[in-house]
């Protein structure tokens, strides 16, 4: 979790202890108030404890590692990573343009063929209806859904050509792929 972080701004001191030039009376209205780690501390107490009281899905393993709307503000139909697993986990929302519904995915954060982050892949939905996620580097696309390899390293630019040469004799290595659950606007994933 990290050191506690601390809100509200201090301003800065005024040169000796003279009102800097400002008009009387104005020095008291303008001081801070005096952050009291007490007060601050136990209020990360009590959103830790409402965080326990979500409704989890039933079973073992699930673990709270955003919101949907933590998700939507920094990723869309773009991956984001989420910390609380080894190297993090991509969730990502697919959704078609102008569409209400939407699918979740949960992966891990980086392609099998070259170990490359997944953050700036490309999801779409294929001709049959899978939603997938292409590789930037080298172009390999997995099925968001069961982590199959859809393509492997395919050789359609002069990079890719040499990328998908060095991994021609390499037996295509699935994605891994975790059971996600949204509960009352909170997302779960299962490792």
């Amino acid at each position: 979790m990290g050191a506690p972080f601390l809100t509200g701004s201090i301003a800065p001191a005024a040169k000796g202890f003279s009102s800097g030039g400002r008009k009387a009376g104005t020095a008291s209205k303008e001081r801070k108030r005096r952050i009291d780690l007490k007060d601050e501390l136990s209020g990360a107490t009590k959103a830790k404890a409402m965080t326990s009281a979500v409704k989890k899905p039933v079973g073992e393993g699930w673990k709270q590692l955003a919101t949907v709307k933590e998700v939507r503000e920094k990723g869309g139909k773009k991956p984001f990573i989420v910390k609380g697993v080894e190297g993090g986990v991509l969730v990502i929302e697919a959704k078609e343009d102008g569409a209400e519904d939407s699918a979740w995915f949960a992966c891990n954060v980086y392609s099998t063929a070259y170990k490359y982050p997944l953050m700036d892949g490309t999801v779409s939905r294929s001709e049959s209806g899978k939603w997938t996620i292409e590789t930037p580097l080298d172009g390999t696309k997995y099925d968001l859904r069961t982590g199959a390899v859809i393509e492997w390293c395919p050789q359609d630019t002069v990079g890719r050509k040499i990328l998908g040469a060095l991994k021609s004799s390499v037996q295509p290595s699935p994605l891994t792929t975790y059971p996600i659950a949204i509960e009352e606007d909170n997302i779960f994933v299962k490792y």
